[in-house]
């Protein structure tokens, strides 16, 4: 009953979608087209969807049609348990956690059927995920106003019925560690916007900055 459903329309890069209700059932509307199908944990993340994602399509035209997919979701067996500290083992609460069935350096070209998972560290820097056997890849996001940079990403292989710990660490800035990306969002005729500015490397770090409103935007990364 924790599940959410997603519908991806590839043409237009259109996503809707709803959630399940306490029989598990869901409905919701889409335009005519050919639409990729796909559920996650809402609320929870103590189960796994694997796949096959399913494809349906509907005509292009005002008439009505209905089509019904069912979902399948196996026991999760395994558990993932991430701690977020600093260099000196201090608890990092609050911390974004993903794990992700795909590195960050893989192009996934948009497809909706990537498995991933979020989760904030709790009060003692925790978070837990419910995971079919496999390897995944771990990382963890804090605001660039929090002082600190985003660790690198980390993979791990999980068998049936193992618990795995992964120890996240997040390191403060220093000149010998890090440098600057300084830069101006402008319009396409030359006047400053403010706008979000992000990046990411290989490795699965990750930074974010909004820039000022004459347009300039600085920000360290590792």
């Amino acid at each position: 009953t924790d599940a959410g459903v997603r519908a991806y329309l590839p043409v237009t890069g259109q996503y809707t979608g709803t959630v399940v209700d306490a029989n598990g059932k869901y409905t919701f509307a889409v335009s005519g087209g050919r639409w990729e199908l796909g559920i996650w944990p809402k609320g929870s993340n103590n189960w796994y969807f694997p796949g096959p994602y399913p494809v349906v399509e509907f005509v292009n035209d005002s008439s009505s049609e209905t089509k019904t997919v069912n979902f399948t979701v196996p026991a999760a067996d395994t558990k993932l348990v991430v701690k977020t500290t600093d260099e000196n083992n201090v608890i990092l609460p609050s911390v974004g956690v993903v794990v992700d069935v795909v590195s960050a350096g893989t192009s996934t070209s948009g497809s909706s059927t990537t498995q991933s998972f979020f989760a904030k560290t709790d009060a003692g820097g925790l978070a837990s995920f419910g995971l079919k056997p496999g390897t995944y890849y771990i990382r963890g996001y804090l605001l660039d106003s929090a002082g600190y940079i985003n660790p690198p990403e980390q993979s791990v292989s999980i068998n049936s019925g193992e618990t795995k710990d992964v120890r996240l660490v997040f390191k403060k800035p220093t000149p010998t560690t890090t440098v600057f990306i300084k830069g101006f969002t402008r319009l396409d005729d030359g006047r400053a916007i403010d706008a979000f500015v992000w990046a990411w490397s290989e490795k699965g770090q990750f930074a974010d900055i909004r820039s000022g409103v004459d347009g300039t935007f600085s920000f360290q990364v590792a």
